[in-house]
C-alpha cells in the first residue's frame, strides 16, 4: 500500500525505517503539546474490524479503538506512525496525536 497525498504538517517526513517499513519522522522541531497529526480513517464496528482481519484485508493491530466497539480503520498515512517503548507522542480526544515532549 502506498501513501497517497502529502503529510498535513510540514514538519513530518515519511521514509523507510531500517526495521519496520514506512515510518513518520520529524523534519523540524515539534514543541511539547503541539498537535502532530489528526489520525484519519473510516469508522467501523468491532464486527467489521474482525471481518476485515479474518479476510486478510487488515492486520489486527492496524485499526485504532476509539470506543467500546468502534474502531478507526486508519488511512495509510496514519498507519505509518510507529509505536515505541519510549513514546514521544500520545493521543488525546478521539485521534489527535500530540507531542508528549519536545521532538
Amino acid at each position: 500500500m502506498g501513501i497517497t497525498g502529502s503529510c498535513q504538517s510540514p514538519q513530518l517526513k515519511i521514509r523507510n525505517t531500517k526495521k519496520y517499513g514506512l515510518g513518520v519522522f520529524a523534519g523540524e522541531n515539534i514543541k511539547h503539546g503541539q498537535i502532530i497529526h489528526v489520525l484519519n480513517g473510516e469508522i467501523i464496528s468491532l464486527e467489521e474490524c474482525i471481518r476485515r482481519v479474518k479476510e486478510g484485508g487488515e492486520i489486527a493491530d492496524d485499526p485504532l479503538q476509539i470506543g467500546l466497539a468502534l474502531y478507526l480503520d486508519l488511512d495509510d498515512l496514519s498507519r505509518a506512525f510507529n509505536h515505541s517503548c519510549e513514546p514521544n507522542a500520545g493521543l488525546r480526544k478521539r485521534s489527535e496525536l500530540f507531542a508528549l515532549r519536545d521532538i
